[in-house]
């Protein structure tokens, strides 16, 4: 619910995107386009900037399988 985030901190990343501070990896994307598809939205966009913090592990879905997210 809405207190699911209550005393979290938060950043600005470039694009003015919120992000939890404590989060392990983010991509900061600007949207070069939004297709909606029934309930759902294919969202497409350009990276602008990645950050990965050094505690925890981030993973990410490449050509079939979860690899580690590494700087």
């Amino acid at each position: 619910g809405k207190d699911r985030y209550e005393g979290a901190e938060w950043t600005t990343l470039k694009t003015g995107a919120s992000l939890l501070t404590d989060a392990v990896a983010a991509f900061d994307c600007s949207l070069d386009e939004m297709i909606d598809r029934g309930a759902h939205s294919i969202v497409i966009g350009s990276v602008e900037a990645v950050r990965i913090q050094d505690a925890g592990q981030a993973l990410i879905y490449w050509r079939g399988g979860y690899r580690p997210l590494e700087a």
